[in-house]
């Protein structure tokens, strides 16, 4: 396990979309970094991203429409 990550919190996030890659674009422009982006169906993918930068992803997403579900939790909260 990677100490900084368990220090920082990690969490493991769904993200439904109409148009999922839109999404992830809008959060790439927003400087939000992900890691282990997988798409796990035509309109959802899952990624993970730092706890710290949670509340950003969630408004950009939920102004755009989009459903956003916490999958998994890791590290210290």
């Amino acid at each position: 396990m990677n100490l900084g990550k368990s220090l920082n919190g990690m969490l493991t996030v769904k993200i439904t979309s109409a148009i999922p890659e839109k999404a992830l674009d809008s959060l790439a422009q927003a400087r939000i970094p992900l890691s282990h982006v997988a798409q796990q169906t035509e309109l959802s993918y899952e990624i993970q991203i730092y706890r710290r930068d949670y509340s950003r992803l969630y408004r950009i997403l939920k102004h755009r429409g989009d459903r956003v579900e916490i999958i998994q939790k890791k590290g210290i909260y």
